[in-house]
This record gives C-alpha cells, structure tokens and sequence, in this order.
C-alpha cells in the first residue's frame, strides 16, 4: 500500500467541508479518470466511492459523491474536492 494522504470534499457553491477521507495512489488515480472521488478505506483496507455504505449521515456523504473538479494537490497536504 502507498502512503495515505487526506482528502477533503467541498461544496463548490457554499464551500462547505462535507467529508474527510483518505487517499492512497489509486484512489487519486480512480478520481481523476472517473470524476467521482475515491478513498481508501483504513478500517476496511480497501478502496471505496464517497457515499458508499454511508450509515451516520447519507445525505451529506452522497452529495459528496461525485466529483465536479477535482483538485488534487501532490504535495503532502490535504486533496481538497468542489462537488
């Protein structure tokens, strides 16, 4: 597994902070391709879609969902996404 790096997803309109998560060089790799952001999953040790099995707060967990611009910084600090 490569480094973990944290992702924040942000409302584009508002700028609202929706979620928090982590990437590895595959999750960056699958945003950039397919537009909806992914993360790599600590507990899980996988990777998976923003939103996906989404329990404590689906609402804002799906809005994050899908990637409109995808900002990634490849220095070490945080990815940040406008959805």
């Amino acid at each position: 597994m490569s480094e973990l790096r944290a992702a924040i997803v942000q409302d584009a309109e508002t700028r609202q902070v929706l979620m928090l998560g982590w990437m590895d060089e595959e999750a960056e790799r699958l945003t950039r391709e397919t537009g909806e952001v992914h993360f790599y999953s600590r507990s899980r040790k996988r990777l998976n879609m923003a939103g996906e099995n989404a329990s404590s707060a689906p609402s804002t967990a799906n809005s994050a969902k899908t990637s409109v611009t995808a900002a990634i910084d490849l220095q070490p600090k945080p990815g940040l996404f406008p959805t």
